[in-house]
């Protein structure tokens, strides 16, 4: 679970979502959740998955990744 202010990073590579990635968690305006790979546009997501941000969302930051696949 990640907190305000937490960074998670995915390895470079390239992914397949055959389903939704589910962001549930909030950060704060001063220190918002950040998703991003290695390194910008390192890591790609395919297939037919997408991110999916619940209401209790907020304040979270997906950065750097190649989308591409029909859930876009």
């Amino acid at each position: 679970s990640a907190n305000p202010g937490d960074t998670i990073t995915l390895a470079n590579g390239s992914y397949s979502a055959g389903s939704a990635i589910t962001v549930s968690r909030s950060g704060s305006s001063t220190a918002p959740i950040t998703i991003a790979p290695d390194t910008t546009g390192g890591a790609t997501i395919g297939g037919s998955g997408h991110f999916h941000f619940t209401n209790n969302a907020a304040y979270v930051t997906v950065r750097g990744f190649v989308f591409n696949g029909s859930g876009i």
